[in-house]
């Protein structure tokens, strides 16, 4: 048996795209082939090709076949913060693989349950099978307003499109790829996703959710929401599917799971190389990894004077650094020269000629960005800045339950 399994990822997601892939042929009978179709863009680095098809060939029973994406499809294509242009090409796994029926699976996912069940599930006539987006169905005010702006004619059936069980053969019948191309360039706020939902509604199969469960939710949650699983005892596919992916952030549920798949997989030094940025990132929004950092400097600017910016200077005071070798800066005039506050306020530039070997604490989160390049430019070097992380609430409610108690300590020990 062969299972043609369409995959896409650029230069940046390598290492994700590994643990997924081996995941799938860990949980799959070795007996069964997979075949993977990347769709890929034609500048994909011969590196990566060659770092990917080497660690391929280790696999049993698992081929690659590349498939560069013609771009001028996709030119009016836009992506947004989380997510790159390059998702849309899920859309040409019509055109590419030549076979009736394929799967296709992100590359943010762990996968343990055996794919044989889902690739064998019968569709019909419909398009596609998938798993209704449980993120719109708890949110019916943001699902309302994203109908609205997208155009879709209804939520009630939305998916979610990191997994799919695809009727490539009807699709081609109906030539549902042209269809998909002047969809493109339309309001897409989730990309290809909203692409997909509105081309094929009233052509999608509904699957049972643990087929792609978002990771941030309780099972609890896709009980009460959409029922009981039919599948109780088969194993689930795990999707990342909000911003914070576990190797960026090894805190939030289930990136334990993640993890231990990666180390099965990765070579040493590429896992620790992941691993060492992940502790990074994960503490960059607690202060007392920052305190800690931060111990031994003689001056600590803290770049942003705002609400934010105070939480940090009062937790950094209560974890016991010192307030006098604690500078506000801001690129804000009326903040300088406000006489009420109770600190002084001075310029990056007027900060950094004063004190040009202390180190930054970045706390500036909607142009984080372009504050970082300011300093750069004034002559800072980058590993001299930290970046700080302002948690929401969705931090905390998507945390694994080991990490909540460190979180709470977090929170109480603020001011």
């Amino acid at each position: 048996m062969i299972i043609p399994i369409s995959i896409n990822f650029d230069d940046n997601y390598i290492t994700p795209a590994k643990v997924t892939v081996y995941s799938i042929r860990k949980s799959t009978p070795i007996e069964v082939e997979l075949l993977f179709f990347v769709l890929c863009d034609k500048n994909l680095s011969e590196k990566t090709r060659r770092n990917f098809s080497n660690f391929i060939n280790k696999l049993e029973n698992v081929k690659i076949q590349y498939c560069d994406i013609d771009q001028s499809k996709y030119k009016g294509a836009k992506g947004n913060a989380h997510i790159a242009v390059t998702a849309y090409y899920r859309l040409s796994s019509v055109s590419f693989i030549p076979y009736k029926k394929c799967l296709y699976i992100d590359c943010d996912t762990i996968v343990n349950t055996n794919i044989c069940d889902l690739y064998k599930t019968d569709i019909g006539d419909n398009y596609l099978g998938a798993v209704r987006d449980i993120i719109f169905v708890l949110r019916p005010n943001t699902a309302l307003k994203h109908m609205k702006e997208s155009k879709l004619l209804s939520m009630h059936d939305y998916i979610n499109s990191g997994v799919m069980v695809m009727n490539l053969e009807k699709m081609r019948e109906n030539d549902v790829f042209s269809l998909f191309e002047k969809e493109i360039s339309n309001c897409n706020p989730y990309l290809d996703q909203d692409v997909i939902n509105r081309v094929c509604h009233g052509k999608i199969k509904l699957l049972d959710w643990t087929y792609n469960r978002i990771s941030y939710f309780k099972e609890d949650i896709y009980k009460t929401i959409l029922g009981e699983s039919k599948r109780q005892g088969s194993g689930q596919i795990i999707h990342y599917a909000m911003g914070t992916k576990p190797w960026q952030n090894s805190k939030f549920r289930y990136a334990s799971l993640w993890w231990k798949v990666a180390k099965e997989v990765l070579s040493e030094k590429e896992y620790d190389n992941i691993r060492d940025a992940s502790v990074i990132e994960s503490n960059l929004g607690t202060t007392k990894w920052i305190a800690d950092r931060c111990r031994e400097e003689i001056k600590i600017i803290i770049f942003g004077f705002s609400d934010i910016g105070m939480g940090v200077y009062c937790n950094l005071c209560n974890y016991g650094i010192s307030a006098d070798r604690i500078i506000f800066c801001d690129n804000n005039e009326e903040k300088r020269k406000e006489k009420t506050f109770f600190y002084q306020v001075i310029s990056p530039e007027l900060a950094y000629s004063y004190y040009p070997t202390a180190i930054w604490l970045n706390v500036v989160q909607e142009k984080r960005q372009e504050i970082v390049d300011q300093l750069i430019d004034l002559g800072i070097k980058e590993d001299r800045i930290i970046n700080y992380y302002n948690k929401g609430i969705d931090y905390y409610k998507y945390l694994e339950e080991d990490q909540i108690k460190e979180a709470i300590n977090e929170v109480t020990h603020f001011g």
